[in-house]
């Protein structure tokens, strides 16, 4: 579990899986993107979330660092579609939960063509 917020109320807990589930999420819906390196629906649907273990996550006094390989569509920009994931990643983490996103490591492992 990564503690997030603590306070006198209490302490509020996001385990990894859940800030890879929003990073996954984030990233899927990025124009350009063919998938998450690693992931697979059909394991994932057998075996539970998967995430955890495509995508890398470093929590360090509530500073974020997220490292993750994707696969993109044939005839988009990589740098222009990976700027776009680094941007989107940490806009979408920093409103959730309020997490500051100091790196995130894009690599593109792939290009899908579409037949």
């Amino acid at each position: 579990m990564s503690e997030v917020q603590s306070n006198a109320q209490g302490s509020l807990k996001v385990s990894k899986g859940v800030i890879a589930d929003i990073v996954s999420s984030c990233v899927k819906e990025t124009e350009g993107v063919a998938r998450v390196s690693g992931s697979n629906e059909i394991v994932r649907k057998l075996a539970g979330s998967k995430n955890e273990e495509t995508i890398k996550i470093a929590l360090i006094d509530d500073v974020l660092s997220v490292s993750f390989g994707v696969i993109i569509k044939n005839g988009y920009n990589a740098v222009k579609t990976a700027e776009t994931i680094q941007e989107n990643v940490k806009n979408a983490v920093g409103s959730m939960l309020g997490l500051t996103v100091a790196k995130v490591n894009v690599n593109i492992v792939n290009v899908e063509f579409s037949q």
